[in-house]
């Protein structure tokens, strides 16, 4: 929900912590992205931004 409200109100760049195993990253574990699932994230943002705009 953050994600799209800040492509809504035009957001220049997304900074996103992604590992291929975040239950087992050495810092930060609770807030990585898993790798396999940030294709798949970016692309639901980028159909979002194209409508938002």
């Amino acid at each position: 929900a953050m994600v799209r409200a800040a492509v809504a109100v035009g957001i220049d760049a997304l900074f996103l912590e992604v590992h291929p195993d975040p239950a087992h990253a050495l810092s930060d574990a609770a807030t990585q992205w898993p790798l396999d699932r940030a294709e798949e994230m970016m692309d639901q943002i980028a159909r979002f931004q194209a409508v938002a705009r």
